[in-house]
């Protein structure tokens, strides 16, 4: 079996991307081989023979971390509906449960103990998907064993997919570890989990003592899975930013001849399509660095052994810029709540007498049997006529920096040529009026504690470019809207006395102003020039044309906040109305890599997404030494491009539908067709039926804060009791 060699290529962001450190020596590095091999079907005992000849040879090319895929042991019943209708199943369906229900192990059991014993042999730590059987019940399960053969514990999948619902129970909050060891910190979200950004954020927080914040958090995340597609890429990618973690994603290679032969085993509707070598898992295994950097794979050739040797340095380099549980949270907006006790169907009176046991009984989770798609596919439907379709434009260009009427009339035109295009609603980019200080330090660049008259003077004139909301500004932007009858969302910097705010403007195609959403985590020195929005401008607006709400640049990366979008409506009484629909993400950030967020997040959240840059040139800002790039000046000319763009949409199936575009000035649209948001929560409702409140629950606090607050305000508005104080 051929190791696929480690790549060491960083990814090379535009100008302005994160911070390039160099390597460390003293941080260790760790070798790490993912596994990409089918199952011996229905033959365990095979399976742990061609388990233990996989991890010998791995240990031979000198990893220390081996994962398998999902469901390694015991197998991933592919194509398989287990004879199930609804109201029905057949006896050929009930035997075939038998098999696979004997093909499963015991945990303890005998099984456990050899994978245990081939840990130890080899030296490896070993992360091994398996189909556990508990009596009856079967559960996708990943085992965690040291490299003194030790087994640690498991993690039980906690939402199974579509009919893996009607063969596998539900995990509870109990199965959640990350283990602290030598080579570093190692949980696991198997398939589909990887899609629920609360459970995500539980992994990046947890550790083996949760009263120790500096043991905290999970840096190699395994990901083993049975998504071959190649939409699987991104979201990975964008787990590894977001989590600021290695990611190792470990799928099968298999071939119908890897399962029974019909009638024996038969891949429901598809058999008469498949000869004994066709594949019906092409793998596509991958390692990602915490920068988003692919190390190792994807492969979708054959079974292959995957391996790559992780800087664990690179977990402190990424976190320098984003840490989503540590100077990223806002907890005072956003606080998880996980349940992490077991649960059982059934508790008796005296068991719940004795110490750390439940208080009373426990009901088993209700489950549903739907609709099988194709093989290892989301389901495909047709377009259904009687959904509405949007025209839907995002706008790619520069502002006319340090001059707020000359931005205000370049956008009036780029509203105008949407408008005649059809657009029914436009996007406008991160900052665009007021200007995003691309390259700038504000004199803080050199010395933390001086400034000096000129950079004074350069935040005098960018805060005289800034927009009071309500304003004249303002109303000019509710004219254009009406005017040219689209919806409207505006990237701005508002000005709030002394107080600037990068912000998001809402309007209607009446012309009428619907509100705003401030950033509420400005990323590294835009915290020194920006405020920060608290939790009471977190819109999502019902429209005729659907729910529009928007998150700024890298607040994508915060799924607490993410999934409030998702559930947030103007009514939050009535849950029918809940979750946005046209996921707006006006950004700065042009690099590859967040073309991978944007797919991740329409496929988490099921709605459209809609991301506008800015493409601009060194001439698009003053001249020097009126405005600097610092540090880089020598490099630029008029012509040197800024901020290469990327402006993108993308349909709730991760299917890009316009971009991205790294070309120049422009207007990308598409055609948004709501009846594709249905289809895509048919398979996943992050804030519905793959929810698990009973596990994960997310408080957000969307009260308004302020510094001041008098006795004599509060009394007659009844909105705080006493005075509050600065957060």
């Amino acid at each position: 079996m051929a190791l696929v060699p480690t790549t060491t290529t960083a990814s090379d962001g535009p100008i302005f991307a994160e911070l390039e450190m160099s390597a460390d020596s003293s941080a260790p590095v760790v070798r790490a081989t993912v596994v990409q091999a089918s199952t011996v079907f229905y033959d365990t005992p095979a399976t742990l023979d061609k388990a233990e000849r996989l991890l010998a040879e791995a240990a031979s090319y000198g990893a220390q971390l081996v994962v398998f895929p999902e469901a390694f042991v015991g197998g991933y019943p592919r194509g398989s509906t287990f004879g199930v209708t609804i109201g029905n199943r057949t006896a050929k369906g009930r035997e075939e449960f038998r098999r696979y229900h004997a093909s499963a192990i015991d945990v303890p059991g005998a099984e456990v103990d050899r994978l245990a014993t081939m840990a130890g042999k080899y030296k490896v730590y070993l992360v091994v998907g398996v189909i556990e059987r508990d009596g009856y019940t079967l559960y996708c399960a990943v085992l965690f064993f040291d490299s003194q053969g030790r087994y640690l514990g498991k993690h039980r999948k906690v939402m199974p997919t579509a009919l893996e619902r009607v063969i596998w129970g539900f995990g509870d909050g109990s199965t959640l570890p990350v283990y602290e060891t030598p080579i570093g910190k190692i949980g696991a979200a198997i398939c589909w989990e990887n899609r629920m950004p609360l459970l995500r954020t539980a992994m990046y927080a947890k550790g083996s003592n949760s009263l120790d914040f500096m043991t905290l958090g999970v840096e190699i995340y395994c990901a083993p899975t049975a998504d071959a597609r190649e939409i699987w890429q991104p979201s990975m990618i964008h787990i590894a930013l977001e989590g600021g973690c290695f990611v190792l994603s470990a799928n099968q290679f298999c071939r119908r001849k890897d399962y029974p032969p019909p009638p024996e085993y038969v891949f429901s509707g598809m058999e008469d399509d498949l000869n004994t070598d066709s594949v019906v898992c092409p793998g596509g295994s991958v390692i990602i660095s915490p920068s988003g950097t692919v190390l190792a794979g994807p492969n979708y050739e054959g079974e292959a052994l995957i391996s790559a040797d992780l800087d664990l340095g690179e977990i402190a380099r990424a976190k320098f810029d984003f840490d989503v549980v540590g100077h990223y949270s806002r907890p005072e907006i956003f606080s998880l709540t996980v349940k992490d006790h077991p649960t059982t169907p059934v508790a008796f009176t005296s068991e719940s007498e004795k110490p750390g046991t439940a208080e009373g009984a426990h009901t088993l989770p209700t489950t549903a049997a739907t609709a099988a798609g194709p093989i290892f596919a989301e389901l495909e439907m047709a377009a259904d006529s009687s959904a509405p379709v949007v025209r839907a434009t995002v706008v790619q260009a520069s502002t006319v920096f340090n001059d707020t009427p000359a931005t205000l009339d370049k956008a009036e035109r780029l509203l105008a040529e949407a408008a005649s295009y059809g657009a029914q609603l436009v996007v406008f980019p991160e900052a665009f009026i007021g200007g995003y200080p691309r390259g700038s330090n504000f004199g803080f660049g050199v010395t933390i504690d001086k400034k000096t008259a000129k950079v004074e003077e350069e935040f005098r004139r960018y805060h005289a470019s800034a927009l009071d909301v309500p304003g004249p500004e303002v109303d000019r932007l509710a004219t254009m809207a009406r005017k040219y009858k689209v919806y409207l969302v505006m990237g701005v910097v508002e000005r709030d006395g002394y107080t600037l705010y990068c912000t998001v403007l809402f309007f209607d195609s009446q012309g009428y102003y619907l509100g705003k959403h401030r950033k509420t985590m400005p990323t590294a020195l835009e915290r020194l020039i920006w405020g920060f929005g608290d939790g009471s401008t977190l819109p999502v607006y019902e429209t005729p044309i659907g729910k529009i709400g928007a998150a700024i640049c890298w607040e994508n990366r915060m799924p607490l906040l993410r999934t409030a979008m998702y559930a947030k409506g103007p009514n939050l009484s009535d849950y029918g109305i809940l979750g946005v629909e046209i996921y707006c993400a006006p950004t700065a950030d042009a690099r590859d890599v967040w073309q991978a967020s944007m797919t991740h997040i329409a496929l988490e959240g099921g709605c459209f997404v809609l991301s506008a840059n800015q493409f601009c040139r060194r001439k698009d800002y003053p001249p020097p030494p009126e405005y600097v790039f610092t540090g880089m000046e020598d490099d630029l000319n008029p012509d040197s491009v800024v901020c290469s763009g990327g402006s993108v949409i993308i349909s709730p199936s991760g299917t890009v539908l316009a971009g991205p575009n790294y070309e120049g000035e422009a207007l990308i649209s598409a055609d948004l067709d709501m009846g594709d948001i249905a289809r895509a929560k048919f398979d996943f409702d992050v804030v519905g039926h793959y929810s698990r409140p009973e596990i994960f629950s997310l408080t957000v606090r969307d009260h308004p804060t302020t510094p001041v607050a008098f006795a004599s305000e509060s009394e007659k508005t009844k909105r705080s009791e006493g005075s509050h104080i600065l957060r």
